[in-house]
């Protein structure tokens, strides 16, 4: 309609080098063809554990997903071990088993968590947890802060639906011990409305602004100690995935183990994974951990090769920087000014104010 020709070009981007002048960018593919841009849009996706992280194995796979390309390479029989428990990894256990898998799986999950489920409610607009109210009021957020907030929301919520029980929230939420027993209790919840689900799910289109707005150190808190039960509760299952993996528990072909874990390979090239419950030999592991923070863990060659040039630099949160109004990349080299600029600026500033003095 608007007389536009999209190309697709076949293969993955390997390279990225921007002309000495800025006025083109050259992109180099896998099948070392060449070519050129007046602007590019990193627009990657989520990113795999590198196929290359130990331990090397045609057994150990590195992402569930495709799940269909998964269920054709492990075998039906294996034991299969799958490290994560949030929506990959279900999906994993899913997949395998509705394709005729028959072997026992294993969920390891490092929280002791697992998503809950989710419940009947409909779409719901925040006041509180909303762009306007907190850029009006606020400069900066505590974690503190946004509890209160979230209390406002809820309360706000339940004056708006006084038929509906409010439930006790509790965060972080205790330690998974019986997976069984929990999906259980989440499955007779998840039959009726929950409004705490609703407000937070109305929080996508503040999750920018809030985590700009956060204060170092409670990011640092965040990530550390709180990324996994926010992850566990904010993003949800439907009752019918709640429904099957329930019922793989129950028959025993699926257990859940919580805690950290640790992958070995053995002389005889067989794998094992040990947790806090012990050591367990397996046929397959299938990792489930979402994008890796760390640049050089991931199965981006093109990221990995952008960092290493200085064309772009990692951010220390995970993945890279970039700047927070444009999105543009912000490479080692424009940090470096940034922070020259600043003190400069600093610098005119006390002289300017000496003067005035």
């Amino acid at each position: 309609m608007k007389n536009i020709i999209v190309k697709v070009i076949r293969s993955e981007v390997i390279q990225l080098k921007e002309r000495a002048d800025q006025l083109s960018v050259t992109l180099k593919t896998a099948t070392q063809k060449n070519y050129e841009f007046d602007s590019v849009v990193i627009a990657c996706g989520t990113l795999s554990k590198s196929p290359f992280s130990p331990p090397i194995s045609s057994k150990v796979h590195h992402t569930p997903y495709p799940v269909s390309t998964l269920c054709n390479t492990v075998e039906k029989d294996d034991n299969v071990a799958i490290i994560g428990a949030r929506l990959s990894a279900i999906d994993a256990v899913v997949g395998l088993i509705e394709n005729g898998h028959t072997g026992k799986i294993t969920l390891y999950s490092r929280s002791h968590l697992f998503p809950f489920v989710r419940g009947t409610q409909g779409r719901y607009k925040n006041t509180f947890l909303s762009a306007k109210y907190i850029s009006e009021r606020y400069t900066s957020l505590t974690l503190a802060d946004l509890a209160e907030l979230f209390n406002k929301e809820i309360n706000l919520y339940h004056q708006k639906h006084p038929d509906e029980s409010k439930e006790n929230i509790v965060f972080p939420p205790p330690p998974i011990k019986d997976l069984s027993e929990f999906l259980s209790t989440e499955m007779n919840k998840a039959n009726m409305n929950r409004g705490w689900q609703a407000v937070l799910y109305d929080t996508n289109a503040i999750l920018a602004l809030v985590w700009e707005m956060l204060v170092i150190e409670d990011k640092e808190l965040f990530i550390t100690s709180m990324m996994s039960a926010a992850m566990s509760m904010r993003v949800s299952i439907p009752r019918e995935n709640a429904l099957k993996i329930k019922s793989y528990l129950d028959i025993g072909q699926l257990e859940y183990i919580g805690g950290e874990t640790q992958i070995n390979t053995c002389t005889d090239n067989t794998l094992s994974v040990t947790s806090p419950e012990g050591t367990s030999a397996v046929d397959s592991i299938i990792y489930a951990v979402g994008s890796p923070r760390d640049i050089y863990l991931s199965d981006s060659e093109l990221l990995r090769h952008m960092v290493d040039s200085g064309l772009a630099k990692p951010h220390k949160f995970g993945g890279i920087d970039v700047c927070t109004e444009t999105y543009a990349l912000l490479s080692k080299d424009e940090v470096i000014l940034a922070l020259q600029f600043m003190q400069l600026v600093r610098l005119l500033m006390a002289v300017f104010y000496s003067l005035v003095r």
